[in-house]
């Protein structure tokens, strides 16, 4: 990803993080960010975005136990690698 390119990036990313809280449009939006931030991510971290990826898209606040998924070691360790390329500015993977 290049300059612009991984702004957006990061901004999809944190508006993705911030979505588990959020319900109907705003999560529904979040989502499309995501699907949209994948494609752009290197090979490797792939499997780690679709990792947190499905654990956001499976938490609803109508069922409190869906945010322990957030809290999973699986989620934590897939959300290390995605966070160093962000703060990189995109660089590396």
């Amino acid at each position: 990803m290049m300059g612009g390119q991984c702004s957006e990036a990061v901004q999809a990313y944190a508006a993705m993080m911030g979505s588990a809280m959020s319900t109907g449009q705003a999560k529904d939006s979040a989502i499309s960010k995501l699907d949209g931030l994948k494609s752009g991510l290197p090979d490797s971290l792939v499997a780690d975005f679709e990792t947190i990826s499905g654990a956001l898209k499976g938490i609803s606040l109508s069922d409190p136990q869906s945010m322990s998924k957030m809290d999973s070691q699986e989620v934590k360790d897939a959300g290390d690698p995605l966070q160093k390329y962000f703060e990189s500015g995109c660089k590396g993977s």
